[in-house]
């Protein structure tokens, strides 16, 4: 049971519905960041700007991380283990007298198995 002090002109009982189950998820994203890796806390900005784009970064890596188990579904890893993988790749600029090439090696991890 919900309750609300909204009136039924202004919202039907699935909107009030709809709107709980959205600020539920909503509840849950902000949890998720606030001891995960995902960390939007503390925030350390010195102007607004800053911190909007600290939140705006956060959510926005949310978002991908929410994706991430649906797009890599087929692969026998975590959300976490494949973010450790991709944090883990290094390129190497190799230069040779006046030409260069970026080099990046292949995974001996999870992406290459």
């Amino acid at each position: 049971m919900i309750k609300t002090d909204v009136k039924k002109e202004f919202l039907s009982t699935k909107e009030v519905h709809d709107r709980y189950n959205a600020l539920a998820k909503v509840e849950h994203a902000f949890r998720t960041f606030k001891p995960s890796h995902l960390e939007i806390r503390p925030v350390h900005a010195r102007t607004e700007a800053c911190t909007r784009g600290h939140v705006f970064a956060v959510m926005l890596a949310y978002k991908i991380e929410r994706l991430l188990p649906e797009l890599w579904k087929n692969c026998a890893c975590t959300v976490l283990e494949g973010n450790d993988e991709l944090g883990a790749i290094r390129s190497t600029i190799v230069t040779l007298k006046k030409s260069s090439c970026q080099k990046i090696p292949q995974s001996k991890g999870l992406a290459g198995e």
